[in-house]
């Protein structure tokens, strides 16, 4: 359903940048909606579908992508027509030439709440992306801090999982200010590598062996009479 929006948002703007001949802001929109909605987003969420090996899930993805694949040539095909012509005939989406081939603005507008959470899980998506490709671990947890249960959140659990293995997905009620923190939709996450953990497990081992040190020492000072006496 996210994927036919952004389509339709696509197409009606590229529509529009080629009548003001706008072709820097078409190019942009083109780029941003294949590359970063199609072939990254659609296709990674496509494949944990298919994992389930559900007959109709699959044959629904299939369908989907072909005909979404098919308008992509058909609004590409004013930049790149000869690539756009070669491989629309090979794929037997068209029997004559995209431009014969009608570019028409969509009018349905049919934006709703699940939409919206959707793209809430995208821009989680994106965000814990970009947290981790500037850390060295690979094996990371998500804390969410918030008290209450997120139902956008819980319901693409499987699938947020799945992209990232996280070790752990879980609520931590304490509103405490972390350093890995971020916000997404209201929410608060902190995203927790295995390095941390095993650092915090250091510091922790550090400070009883500190304290042990302690202990011995005032220990000893205690048997000496002379200290006492003093």
């Amino acid at each position: 359903k996210w994927i036919f929006y952004r389509y339709m948002n696509t197409k009606n703007e590229v529509i529009r940048h080629l009548r003001e001949f706008k072709f820097n802001l078409l190019i942009n929109e083109l780029y941003q909606f294949i590359w970063n909605d199609f072939c990254d987003l659609f296709i990674e969420f496509s494949k944990y579908s298919i994992k389930i090996k559900n007959k109709n899930v699959i044959s629904e993805i299939s369908n989907n992508f072909s005909y979404i694949f098919s308008e992509i040539l058909n609004m590409i095909n004013p930049v790149i027509p000869f690539v756009t012509e070669k491989i629309s005939y090979e794929l037997d989406y068209t029997k004559k030439s995209l431009f014969e081939k009608p570019l028409e603005e969509v009018v349905e507008n049919f934006y709703d709440k699940d939409i919206k959470n959707f793209q809430n899980v995208i821009e989680l998506i994106k965000k814990i992306r970009f947290e981790i490709s500037n850390r060295f671990s690979q094996k990371f947890s998500l804390e969410i801090n918030s008290i209450q249960k997120i139902n956008w959140l819980d319901d693409n659990k499987e699938l947020i999982v799945s992209i990232f293995k996280f070790e752990k997905f879980k609520y931590n009620p304490e509103d405490s200010i972390k350093k890995n923190s971020f916000v997404v939709g209201g929410v608060k996450f902190t995203l927790i590598s295995d390095v941390e953990n095993s650092n915090n497990q250091d510091k922790i081992v550090e400070q009883i062996n500190f304290f042990k040190k302690e202990i011995l020492y005032f220990e000893k000072k205690l048997e000496n009479k002379n200290f006492i006496t003093k």
